[in-house]
């Protein structure tokens, strides 16, 4: 079993913080720094001796890409790629898939 964090938009990038408000959500900037939940994934696969992969600092090292459709928090094609790539890589990594 590996954990992987699917990060909200709205902690990737601030400009996603509009959706949210226009669909009736009164999300706050904190919102945008809030890690709580990456964390406690962290610290449940440590516990638990299990891999642990967050995508929230990879995709959010890649400010150029438009992640997430600008009409509700789904990734685009892009996003897709990047999660792919990145999940390959950990998997590799991780000795529990070969290339």
């Amino acid at each position: 079993m590996v954990l992987i964090d699917i990060p909200v938009c709205v902690q990737v990038d601030t400009k996603y913080l509009n959706f949210y408000k226009s669909i009736g959500f009164d999300v706050g900037a904190e919102m945008t720094k809030a890690n709580k939940p990456q964390q406690r994934l962290a610290d449940f696969a440590k516990k638990h001796d299990l891999p642990f992969l967050d995508l929230l600092p990879i995709f959010a090292s890649h400010p150029e890409m438009e992640l997430y459709y600008s009409h509700d928090d789904h990734w685009t094609i892009a996003g897709h790629q990047l999660a792919a790539e990145s999940i390959k890589d950990f998997l590799i990594q991780q000795s529990l898939i070969y290339p």
